[in-house]
């Protein structure tokens, strides 16, 4: 997350101050701005969003649609998570409350069990094709693990992730 603020600094800083070419014969160049002035916190309207929450709960809101854009695709959103976890962090708003706990609920409990179930279905199929194959690379996910480390602590107990584990040792014996 900081890399790409970094990097979008980098490009602003870099575009800013650029100059255009005169017509022959014209003035001297002179330096024009390439982004409009944006309206700050204070100028926003009292009815956005923005007039009330703070930078982190908004970034957080932004990442959470990303989240749960990726799940619907069946794909990992773990970075994701990572940034809309950090933007919050610090934050101890009445509006960071609600969505530190859908947060928890879908960084905590949703993204970790489709990486595990993901990790495990490559499993099953990586078996399915070489049954006889000892030791099997699949068996050996780093996305399983991380996946399982994050889910274990609050939901060991919960159907899902018994499930998943049952299939998973079924396929990836103990080592």
């Amino acid at each position: 997350m900081k890399t790409l603020l970094l990097g979008a600094g980098l490009v602003l800083a870099a575009g800013c101050g650029e100059k255009q070419e005169a017509p022959a014969g014209a003035s001297a160049p002179t330096a024009t701005p390439t982004t409009k002035p944006t309206a700050t916190l204070a100028e926003a309207p009292a009815d956005s969003p923005g007039a009330t929450e703070s930078t982190g709960v908004r970034i957080a809101r932004e990442e959470l649609v990303k989240i749960k854009a990726a799940l619907a695709a069946g794909t990992a959103a773990g970075m994701e998570c990572a940034g809309a976890q950090g933007a919050l962090k610090r934050d101890t708003s009445d509006a960071g409350k609600p969505l530190k706990a859908e947060l928890e609920q879908v960084c905590g409990y949703d993204v970790p069990l489709l990486a595990v179930t993901t990790a495990t279905k490559q499993a099953e199929d990586a078996r399915a094709a070489n049954p006889t194959k000892q030791p099997l690379s699949e068996c050996y996910s780093a996305e399983y693990e991380l996946a399982l480390k994050v889910l274990e602590p609050r939901h060991a107990a919960d159907a899902k992730v018994m499930a998943v584990k049952d299939r998973w040792a079924k396929v990836c014996p103990a080592k």
